[in-house]
């Protein structure tokens, strides 16, 4: 009698790593800026993505406060807002103790 016991293909999400990826959205929700996220990793790179939609209001005052006017859409686009963000972003989910793997280091802005 041989017993074989089969792993689960890797592009297949265990449990635990489908519970991170749960934790992660949250951790970014509760930010200020944000008003709902989506993050995606994928286990053959060695980076996560986000999709955010921002909170409008909440974002138009931080980007004034540095020196960025324009409408939401064009705040949105703007490369100088992104950088200042994935700073921000990163500071934050560091405070919030996730580690640099855990981290998003690209991400998109989406309006509703």
């Amino acid at each position: 009698f041989f017993l074989r016991i089969r792993r689960p293909p890797r592009s297949t999400q265990s449990r635990s790593s489908a519970a991170s990826d749960v934790y992660k959205r949250q951790v970014y929700n509760r930010h200020s800026l944000i008003a709902e996220s989506f993050v995606y990793g994928d286990s053959t790179k060695n980076t996560l993505v986000g999709v955010f939609v921002p909170d409008q209001k909440n974002l138009e005052q931080f980007a004034e406060q540095k020196g960025i006017k324009g409408s939401i859409q064009e705040l949105c686009q703007n490369k100088d807002l992104k950088a200042i963000l994935q700073k921000e972003f990163d500071a934050y989910g560091k405070s919030e103790k996730l580690c640099g793997f855990e981290l998003v280091r690209a991400f998109h802005l989406e309006l509703k």
